[in-house]
């Protein structure tokens, strides 16, 4: 348990890096949960019949507002999607290389640290006087 300063340094930055982009995708999600547009509460309204989704129909019909949003998505899907796309495949080596990916590459210390043995005080003392 017991590696340099420097070691140590670059065995932390792929977790830290994981790290921020797990706070991302939560800050994401939270977005999402809170909704903060009202699209959500919309979509569950029109869903369980108490709105239509068609604005022009004065009666909310559970089957025919579910059937219009499956049609809405085929039509999205079929606009948007090629037929010979297949799904992503994940790769946790990618995530891994990407991890040091510039600027993660090497620390960067100076000779007055001894190469990340040391800590150099001195640029936090010249602000401190």
């Amino acid at each position: 348990f017991f590696f340099s300063s420097r070691r140590r340094h670059t065995r932390f930055l792929p977790v830290s890096w994981a790290r921020r982009c797990v706070q991302e995708t939560g800050i994401d999600i939270l977005i999402m949960i809170n909704d903060a547009d009202g699209l959500k509460e919309d979509e569950f309204q029109i869903l369980a019949g108490k709105k239509s989704a068609n604005p022009e129909e004065p009666n909310p019909d559970s089957f025919k507002n579910f059937y219009a949003k499956y049609k809405e998505i085929k039509d999205y899907q079929k606009k948007f999607t090629s037929p010979n796309q297949t799904a992503e495949q994940v790769n946790v080596e990618d995530y891994y290389n990407k991890a040091f990916d510039p600027p993660f590459t090497h620390p960067y210390f100076t000779s007055e640290e001894n190469f990340g043995k040391n800590v150099d005080m001195h640029q936090l003392y010249t602000e401190f006087i």
